[in-house]
């Protein structure tokens, strides 16, 4: 039995091979940091993960009116940084942390 290697994209339809394309080419421009967010340690967090005025702004609201945690609040800065690093941005935005939000409260009722 011979073993062949085989593109994984080759099983994507085109849309999906499109999106992993960016995707990959996203996180490749990016800069390099230690490892997945939810593994880094808070130091790592508040170095990496420190968002702009109006980012800081908007998660103090969600934390006063959404009752976010500390908890939530940092989970919130993890996905926003990763949101970032897709969008190719070297700061975590307010956009990044509204849309971050976003993720965080689909589908709950408010």
């Amino acid at each position: 039995m011979s073993c062949t290697t085989r593109n994984p994209l080759s099983r994507l339809p085109p849309s999906g091979r499109a999106s992993w394309r960016r995707v990959t080419g996203s996180l490749n421009g990016a800069p390099k940091r230690p490892g997945p967010t939810p593994s880094w340690p808070p130091l790592l967090l508040a170095r990496h993960c420190t968002p702009d005025d109006s980012g800081r702004r908007i998660l103090n609201t969600a934390m006063r009116r959404l009752a976010l945690s500390a908890r939530g609040y940092d989970r919130v800065r993890r996905v926003a940084r990763t949101i970032a690093d897709l969008a190719g941005a070297d700061r975590v935005g307010g956009e990044h942390i509204a849309e971050a939000l976003q993720f965080r409260f689909a589908g709950s009722s408010l």
